[in-house]
């Protein structure tokens, strides 16, 4: 069998449990530059994936090593799960989103949106929040740089509007990027 640990936060190390109990460490590999927020194997054990801080699934090959990407998921990823089949991977990402992955396709089926708590380091109080009279949705910062539209009626997230055309990206070493943060804003019908 195997079993893979980081250590510190960009390392992933192979242990082999051999017969009779010995342990040794096998070939180690780098990826992720920072915390790896979730891991997850296929059944089989042929596949390891991984997601964390840069908002990229990474698919490791637990043979060789090879390595496979999904970058631009939006946020930061929390957990992995994978279907009993390997047909379909859930990746579940800070920004209250969850995103189902086609396996085989190796990209997004669908994605399911809830209602974002707006980018690190903002405190939403009651006046970011605005009632749009024209669609009857709360508006509300969202991720870095844009509005979110969310029906709060029915409980759903109904689109986003940027403001400031801006991807997620992860921090470097210890300091974060700033980000584009949207403090005021206001609606006319």
């Amino acid at each position: 069998g195997a079993c893979f640990a980081g250590e510190g936060v960009c390392a992933r190390t192979q242990w082999f449990l051999g017969g009779g109990g010995g342990v040794h460490a096998g070939p180690r590999n780098r990826w992720h530059a920072h915390a790896v927020g979730a891991m997850a194997f296929f059944a089989d054990g042929t596949y390891l994936r991984s997601g964390g801080e840069e908002a990229v699934r990474v698919v490791w090959q637990t043979a060789s090593g090879n390595k496979r990407f999904l970058p631009r998921l939006g946020a930061p990823i929390q957990r992995l799960s994978l279907d009993s089949r390997n047909q379909a991977f859930c990746v579940s990402c800070a920004d209250n989103s969850v995103h189902i992955i086609d396996t085989a396709a190796f990209a997004p089926t669908q994605s399911i949106q809830g209602f974002k708590c707006g980018p690190l380091g903002l405190r939403i109080t009651p006046n970011l929040f605005v009632r749009d009279p024209v669609s009857d949705l709360i508006v509300a910062p969202g991720s870095a740089g844009a509005l979110q539209f969310f029906d709060w009626q029915n409980d759903r997230h109904v689109y986003d509007v940027q403001v400031v055309n801006r991807n997620y990206i992860s921090r470097t070493e210890k300091d974060q990027i700033p980000g584009v943060i949207i403090d005021h804003f206001g609606l006319t019908s």
